[in-house]
């Protein structure tokens, strides 16, 4: 079957004396095959990042940046640590809208290292461990789908509603240290090779710094 992706092993044998060359196709076979993926990133900015040491600021190396992939998987982790002390909304206002852009990086992506079509953010706990993805109002899970603007990379992005995750952290009556992460979806994981580079708050460009924008009401009481 010509559609199915095979491996040839090339060989030889001694018959008789004499040497005998022969081949040998492997089909793939889902119940069968093994394969595995490995990063090397001892000369990237990177090469500090292990099993025992999992969170890198972007600030690290000097390039403010973060990442996001697929294959050897990554991910970008969100503080929001002066929420709770968001000082024009007052005591009883309320975030009416909260939305999260995040552009590539500039020159990050190329033909063959395409970006991500689309991503998904995750509740991070206290122990930085990925928990359930997050939920707009309506209840279904948040997904950042890819706008492409191939005349200005300025309007290349991925957007999020995050309204009610913010307000939920303003509103919370303990202390709620939760973050979030933008990860690839997980059916993509560990069958692609896909890869975002992120500009955090203080990135050289600002048309590449990821960005929250708040709209919000507050209510002015009696004197």
């Amino acid at each position: 079957n010509d559609t199915i992706p095979f491996m040839t092993l090339y060989y030889h044998v001694n018959a008789s004396g004499r040497q005998v060359d022969k081949e040998i196709q492997f089909y793939t076979n889902k119940s069968k095959q093994f394969y595995q993926i490995t990063a090397d990133r001892s000369q990237t900015s990177l090469k500090n990042i292990s099993a025992t040491n999992r969170i890198i600021s972007s600030k690290q190396d000097g390039k403010n940046q973060s990442y996001v992939a697929s294959g050897v998987p990554l991910c970008t982790k969100l503080d929001f640590p002066g929420i709770r002390n968001f000082s024009p909304i007052g005591k009883y206002g309320k975030i009416i809208s909260a939305e999260l852009r995040v552009r590539p990086f500039r020159a990050s992506y190329i033909k063959n290292a395409p970006l991500p079509q689309t991503l998904n953010i995750a509740m991070v706990n206290e122990a930085n461990e990925l928990g359930s993805l997050l939920a707009d109002r309506q209840n279904n899970s948040l997904t950042g789908n890819l706008r492409v603007d191939q005349l200005n990379y300025k309007n290349t992005y991925y957007t999020f509603d995050i309204t009610s995750y913010l307000n939920n952290k303003l509103n919370s009556t303990y202390n709620d240290n939760s973050s979030l992460a933008i990860i690839i979806p997980n059916s993509e994981l560990a069958t692609t090779v896909k890869r975002l580079v992120i500009g955090d708050s203080k990135s050289a460009y600002e048309d590449d710094r990821i960005q929250l924008e708040i709209q919000y009401s507050t209510y002015i009481g009696e004197n």
